[in-house]
């Protein structure tokens, strides 16, 4: 019995060709045999005698152990290793592999005024809705909701939660219309008018001796990325290395001198998540996040335009689910008193609350927002030193959304400086503000505010650990792309195989047409060309012709800018 085969595979190794040759007990033996005749001339060594016999056994041991050794190279190599033995060399760099996670999103019922859709409660997991087919994908409701008074039949958006974990929840619009089980007592319907997001199955480990891809490339990067010092080429870099980052576009001069703004897209070539956003920020920059229920001490109510309310949609943070509503004719405001006495550190901060508004029609003045200088007697500054401008702010409802915005990404936001000494307090007041600060007039009095959370966010990296990357001063600023809808018309005419139907080939097409958006974002031409349209949805399985293709109801290409990305809206196929 002999061992004559190597495992060696042709990838890169440090390994001398001789340690390598002695993979073979072949080899082994032979050079064995050599040395016992030069030691005994004459003595037998063929197949079978004593000396092969005595040698034999060794040879296949020793083969065994280069053998062993080129793999223990090869599991410790960032280029070669796979599984637990690439966690390990992970570990080393502090990168850890992306997790898997579940897919998220909103679905319609339509019922009766009244009818009620069960969430989470004791025992009861929620109710669960699912997609058709052998595969089908199950998601359960986050919330209780009840169908408004109104409308016979009404409808209600629940926010609802794959019940498994992986990339297969993210299912397109259209296709959650079962239930798990009966539907709740007088709701008719289910669906999702928008695709799910967020799914995600774990890492893979990437192509070997490749660094372009999965967790092997996330831990070169990083590798090879401490210590740099920040120009917009290490940005970039810093941004790549966080899992779920598809392309980062770097802006060195916004949204003021001094700041960096970092543009980001998923992996699915559209604008990024605010998880992957707030991740982003986190792993460049490092920065303090003071997240805090705004009904609840240190923060004080004045005057009857602020009341506090319940709302579904309010998210608790250890507490209930309510928010200030800040509405009507009266002088009513929020403070923050001895604001100094939260923050950890001087320098840069960033006011970013958790709002919505019940209308953003009007454009005249519904909130001012600011920090007070207690001992100066004057608003703070947006840069030390009394530089910049007055951080006192005014919004209009038009500025806002009439739904909640995580707080990492919402574009309502007040920056401050403090001198690490003064006393400060906030100030929200409806309008805009009176002399010396007293409430002012209230100047929109039809729409409600309602804010959910008071956050600060640091502009600067924390001074308590070391895990950031940008040098001491730098502010960086990082917003997910812009999305530009397109919205896509054209006359289709099929040509359905056995068993096709139209309704699975126009989802073919939808994704045909995603895949050539995710080709040209952040790309040198991000121009959509309607040419490169009607050629994807001709190239789809089951289409036999394609006319009148229109984008945004016309047949000029559309220009999409550098922070930019094309983002698929309404789909109306017309059959020829």
């Amino acid at each position: 019995m002999t061992f004559t085969t190597s495992v060696y595979t042709g990838y890169d190794t440090t390994l001398p060709q001789s340690v390598i040759n002695r993979q073979s007990d072949a080899n082994l033996r032979l050079a064995a045999l050599s040395a016992f005749s030069l030691l005994a001339p004459g003595m037998d060594t063929v197949e079978g005698s004593f000396a092969f016999d005595l040698i034999e056994p060794f040879c296949l041991v020793l083969a065994q152990a280069y053998v062993d050794l080129i793999d223990v190279e090869r599991r410790n190599s960032l280029a070669t290793a796979t599984g637990l033995d690439l966690d390990r060399i992970g570990d080393l760099y502090g990168v850890t592999r992306g997790p898997a996670a579940f897919a998220t999103g909103t679905v319609t019922f339509t019922g009766s005024p009244g009818s009620v859709i069960p969430g989470p409660s004791g025992n009861n997991a929620g109710t669960v809705v699912c997609t058709q087919g052998p595969g089908a994908v199950f998601f359960t409701t986050q919330v209780a909701a009840t169908i408004p008074a109104g409308a016979n039949p009404g409808t209600v958006d629940v926010p609802v939660t794959a019940n498994n974990v992986g990339a297969n929840g993210n299912v397109p619009a259209g296709s959650v219309t079962l239930f798990g089980a009966s539907a709740p007592t007088g709701i008719a319907s289910v669906t999702n008018n928008s695709a799910f997001i967020g799914g995600a199955d774990i890492q893979i480990d990437g192509p070997l001796n490749q660094y372009y891809s999965g967790y092997r490339s996330d831990i070169y990067i990083l590798e090879n990325t401490r210590g740099e010092g920040g120009a917009a080429k290490h940005l970039r870099k810093w941004a790549r290395s966080v899992n779920g980052v598809g392309g980062v576009h770097v802006q060195e001069v916004t949204p003021a001198p001094g700041w960096a703004t970092v543009v980001l897209l998923g992996v699915n070539g559209q604008p990024a998540s605010a998880d992957l956003v707030h991740a982003v920020e986190a792993t460049i920059l490092d920065p303090h996040y003071l997240y805090n229920e705004i009904e609840a001490a240190p923060f004080t109510l004045s005057g009857s335009g602020a009341t506090i309310v319940t709302l579904a949609d309010a998210t608790p943070l250890g507490g209930t689910n309510n928010a200030v509503r800040l509405t009507g004719t009266v002088a009513s405001a929020i403070r923050h008193p001895r604001l100094d006495l939260m923050l950890p550190q001087p320098g840069v901060w960033r006011l970013k609350p958790r709002c919505k508004v019940s209308s953003t029609l009007n454009s005249t003045a519904l909130v001012s927002m600011g920090v007070w200088d207690i001992n100066t007697g004057a608003w703070c500054w947006t840069r030390p030193n009394n530089n910049g401008a007055s951080c006192l702010t005014t919004f209009a409802a038009n500025r806002f959304s009439t739904a909640f915005v995580q707080p990492d990404i919402d574009p309502i936001s007040v920056d401050f400086a403090w001198n690490g000494i003064d006393q400060i307090e906030l100030h929200i007041d409806l309008g805009t503000v009176g002399v010396n600060d007293g409430p002012g007039t209230p100047v929109d009095t039809t729409t409600s505010l309602y804010i959910d959370q008071i956050n600060y966010f640091a502009t600067m990296s924390r001074d308590d650990r070391d895990l950031g990357l940008s040098p001491a001063g730098m502010r960086v600023n990082v917003i997910p792309a812009l999305g530009i809808t397109v919205n896509i018309t054209a006359t289709v005419t099929y040509q359905l195989t056995t068993g096709q139907t139209i309704a699975q080939v126009n989802a073919n097409i939808a994704t045909n047409l995603q895949t050539y958006f995710a080709q040209i974002a952040f790309g040198a031409d991000e121009t959509v060309r309607r040419a490169a349209v009607e050629q994807a949805i001709y190239t789809t399985g089951g289409v036999g012709d394609v006319n009148n293709v229109l984008l945004n109801g016309s047949t000029a290409n559309i220009q999409i800018g550098p922070t930019q990305v094309a983002v698929i809206g309404t789909l109306n196929w017309t059959q020829g």
